[in-house]
C-alpha cells in the first residue's frame, strides 16, 4: 500500500487577502515575547501566518492552527537552510509580505523571508542582511523593533 503525501501545510487561495508570513525567532525568550506581541494583531484585508519551529510548537495557546506552519529539522540541510521541498510548499502560496522576528541574524529564518514573500521583506539590520531582506529596522531593543514591525504592517497597503 502507498502512503499517502500531506501537505507540509496548506493556506486557503484568496486573491482579495493579503498573506503575510512572520518568522517567530529561535530563540525561547525572544520567541515567547515576539508570540504575545503578535498573536493578537489584526490587520485590515490580510492573513498572517506563524512560522514556528517545532521545539516551540507545544507553548502554542490561542492561535487557530490553521495559521501555524511548522519548521521541522527534517527539511533543514546541515547549514540550516530549507530544502526544496519546504521551498515549494512556501513559494506557492506567494506571501505578499515576510518579516524574519529574530534579533540575532538566523541564516534559516532569513532565507526563508527571501524566498517566500514576492514584495515586501522585512528584517533587522544585520551586516549583510540586505541580501535578504528589502526593508531593514535598526534596532536593539526587541520592544522597539516589534512596534516598528507593526506600524510598517499596518501601513501595508
Amino acid at each position: 500500500m502507498m502512503k499517502e503525501k500531506y501537505p507540509l501545510f496548506t493556506i486557503v487561495d484568496n486573491p482579495d487577502i493579503k498573506k503575510i508570513l512572520l518568522c517567530l525567532p529561535v530563540d525561547e525568550l525572544f520567541f515567547m515575547k515576539a508570540f504575545e506581541k503578535f498573536k493578537d494583531l489584526k490587520l485590515k484585508n490580510s492573513e498572517i501566518y506563524f512560522l514556528i519551529h517545532q521545539s516551540f510548537f507545544h507553548l502554542i495557546r490561542g492561535v487557530d492552527r490553521h495559521y501555524l506552519i511548522p519548521l521541522i529539522d527534517y527539511y533543514l540541510n546541515r547549514k540550516g537552510i530549507p530544502n526544496k521541498n519546504f521551498y515549494k510548499e512556501i513559494i506557492k502560496d506567494k506571501f505578499f509580505c515576510s518579516v524574519d522576528l529574530n534579533l540575532k541574524f538566523n541564516i534559516t529564518t532569513a532565507n526563508i523571508v527571501k524566498n517566500s514573500a514576492y514584495n515586501q521583506r522585512i528584517g533587522k539590520k544585520f551586516d549583510h542582511s540586505s541580501k535578504y531582506f528589502n526593508i531593514e529596522i535598526v534596532s536593539n531593543n526587541s520592544t522597539k523593533f516589534y512596534d516598528k514591525v507593526i506600524e510598517i504592517l499596518n501601513n501595508i497597503k
